[in-house]
């Protein structure tokens, strides 16, 4: 029994032709490889596939691994042995590294990329690849006609592969066709085409090629997983996903391939230059993807090839596809609403403490009561839709479950003029938020100012907007410290969780 290294985490090229110290994460499915012409796509998916080997045949009778030179074809005077470096990193923690040399084969120069060893194979990792180059675009219009044989050998396709074949072909294309995969070769492909009563493979589209190859693909992962002994998952390396197809279909193969993944256990990684396809992953299937899925955009505008991975670049990477200067649009803000100043005060200070949030809202200056929110809620006031209401800590036991999903409560389980009162009536005479010097804020000075009746409302908030100007900018001082002790801190976090969850429901 072979022991599992799990699915791929990373490729770490320390240089290969133009890739040098490149650093890129995969997907625990799938992984997207976007970039100009000469980035070096293609390429990190030749030394990808490069590291594993395998005996089995996929259904259209080729071997299940790839031939570094359908990748590769090198050049005497600008490659080299020794100086073509990298090495992928798998679940278990281990590596397998990878080095170029130069041997000599009848006389003539032959170039090879080692795989832990010398010897050939022996170093590679058991796993099956298919590999889905270029090659595979060619059309049967341009192939000898000497080549072309269709049907030429039994069919070992069964019912149930077959009517799949059909589900995805059609569920890609958005059609209702009777599909009758047929074995087709010729000096380019060995695959199966998707024929129909009014057309064979001669008549399917560039398109139908195209995603009949893919399919065929997918199904010998499929019969391999639910035939072998042992399977430990497989990858899957498509160069060009979006060629031929158009952008729903593109949209509905990568869904397909999401689902595929996880029946039989596959890491997919393709390249592509469709901005749809990007837009897709990032944007409209956000949630299916956000977990599995990991885009790598590949930049040279600036000479050396820099790998990007950050979601957030995708208004950068289409940009930088369509040769424009990108322009950040408008955040769409959310609107806040309070009770009182006090709570306004109190909540920018919390909201301080995640980078980024406040630009995301509109704090509304208007000041109402619990009461009225309350009423204007039950009478599902449009404009609470999508806004959030910010209620006094006190508030969190009156509304006993109702409106939740448009209620977010501030810490404390009183009004924070008391919250904030009872903080610094704790604090020691000693301590570091009194002001130093002989006219400082200090415990006397808050002794001094003390409200004659803490729990009258009125009272409490003229003691608030007495004192602040002793707090800092925008209280900034106090909250500081408030914050500086671990309970207010978790509780502060607590907040925010539950609020940003609210924040994204207010969005959608």
């Amino acid at each position: 029994m072979v022991t599992s290294v799990g699915k791929i985490k990373q490729i770490n090229i320390e240089k290969f032709r133009h890739l040098k110290n490149v650093e890129i994460l995969l997907g625990s499915k799938i992984t997207i490889i976007a970039g100009g012409n000469g980035t070096g796509k293609t390429s990190i998916l030749g030394l990808l596939s490069h590291v594993f080997t395998n005996s089995t045949k996929g259904l259209n009778g080729r071997l299940m691994t790839s031939k570094f030179s359908e990748v590769f074809r090198f050049s005497e005077e600008h490659d080299a042995g020794g100086e073509h470096s990298y090495n992928v990193g798998f679940e278990d923690g281990t590596f397998k590294d990878a080095l170029s040399r130069v041997t000599t084969e009848k006389g003539r120069p032959r170039f090879r990329i080692d795989v832990g060893t010398r010897e050939s194979e022996s170093g590679k990792t058991l796993r099956p690849v298919i590999y889905l180059g270029l090659k595979r675009l060619i059309p049967l219009a341009q192939e000898r006609e000497s080549t072309i044989k269709l049907g030429s050998i039994n069919n070992v396709m069964t019912e149930a592969l077959k009517n799949k074949y059909q589900t995805y072909h059609n569920k890609i294309f958005s059609v209702t066709y009777d599909i009758s995969p047929i074995h087709t070769k010729s000096s380019n492909k060995l695959t199966y085409s998707p024929t129909a009563a009014h057309y064979d493979a001669h008549g399917v589209s560039a398109g139908q090629d195209n995603i009949g190859q893919i399919i065929l693909a997918l199904l010998s992962f499929k019969n391999l997983k639910e035939t072998s002994d042992y399977y430990d998952g497989g990858l899957l390396v498509i160069d060009e996903l979006d060629a031929t197809l158009y952008p729903a279909a593109q949209k509905n193969l990568l869904d397909l391939l999401l689902k595929e993944c996880e029946k039989s256990n596959l890491q997919v990684v393709f390249t592509t230059h469709s901005t749809d396809l990007l837009k897709h992953v990032l944007e409209d299937k956000q949630k299916e993807f956000s977990n599995h899925c990991n885009l790598v955009f590949l930049d040279n505008s600036n000479g050396d090839v820099v790998c990007h991975q950050d979601p957030e670049y995708l208004g950068q990477v289409i940009a930088n596809l369509n040769h424009t200067v990108y322009k950040a649009p408008p955040i769409e803000k959310t609107n806040v609403y309070f009770e009182d100043e006090e709570a306004r005060i109190f909540f920018k200070n919390l909201i301080a403490l995640e980078k980024g949030l406040s630009k995301k809202l509109k704090i509304q200056t208007v000041n109402l009561g619990e009461n009225f929110y309350k009423s204007l809620l039950q009478v599902k006031f449009p404009e609470f839709n999508s806004s959030i209401i910010v209620l006094d800590g006190d508030a969190r036991t009156k509304f006993r479950g109702q409106h939740k999903p448009k209620l977010c409560f501030l810490p404390g389980q009183t009004r924070p003029e008391n919250v904030v009162y009872d903080f610094i009536l704790n604090l020691k005479d000693n301590d570091d938020f009194w002001d130093g010097g002989i006219s400082g804020y200090k415990k006397q000075v808050f002794i001094q100012n003390m409200p004659a009746n803490t729990t009258d409302r009125k009272v409490m908030k003229n003691w608030f907007n007495n004192e602040k100007k002793n707090w800092g900018t925008g209280s900034r001082k106090l909250f500081t410290r408030w914050l500086s002790e671990t309970k207010n801190k978790n509780e502060a976090l607590k907040f925010l969780k539950d609020f940003n969850k609210k924040l994204e429901m207010a969005r959608r």
